[in-house]
């Protein structure tokens, strides 16, 4: 078992979700000049880190890159199935997946949030624990943290998503996935 400052550490991995896409008026405006291909299409990535409680087989988590990330992402992006202030992929063709072990760590980044499995710890330890974190990756320049330098920012989220709680988060999605999350 790999430990960090006396934690237990998961195995932590980098995804990269390569694909190209039809350029149309509706996105038009999202796509830069560096992305944009001779053929009327525009090129593209997604890359989320994905971590697990222990080591897994590459070819497992590039089969799950597929059939959940990408096809998640892709019907977030559906014309028909838009959410307000997505950008539209028309005809998405997936270029390439790769998938590494980027390091082992306590606690996974996400959008504006760091989520940790949840081992039975009290808040507070949990809290402990992220600010330690914290301090190990904010000397690190190609990490970003989003803004949880800042502890005033943390926060945790009430059941129905709409109030901000004291962190960590044990929303009920939360509690579904066995994690604890703190957003900032």
């Amino acid at each position: 078992m790999v430990k960090i400052e006396g934690e237990k550490a998961y195995p932590i991995y980098s995804v990269r979700i390569a694909y190209t896409y039809e350029i149309n008026d509706d996105n038009r405006k999202y796509i830069g000049k560096n992305r944009i291909l001779p053929n009327g299409r525009a090129k593209d990535a997604i890359s989320p880190s994905l971590m697990y409680k222990e080591e897994q087989d590459i070819n497992k988590i590039m089969q799950e890159a597929k059939e959940d990330i990408w096809a998640g992402y892709i019907r977030v992006h559906d014309r028909h199935t838009l959410e307000k202030g997505r950008m539209v992929i028309d005809k998405p063709k997936l270029e390439s997946i790769d998938v590494s072990l980027l390091r082992y760590e306590t606690w996974n980044s996400g959008w504006f949030s760091h989520w940790t499995f949840d081992d039975g710890r009290k808040n507070i330890e949990y809290v402990e624990s992220f600010g330690r974190l914290v301090t190990r990756m904010e000397r690190i320049d190609d990490y970003c943290l989003m803004g949880a330098e800042d502890k005033w920012r943390w926060h945790g989220k009430s059941d129905d998503g709409k109030e901000d709680t004291d962190p960590p988060c044990r929303c009920m999605g939360c509690k579904a996935k066995g994690i604890v999350r703190i957003d900032h």
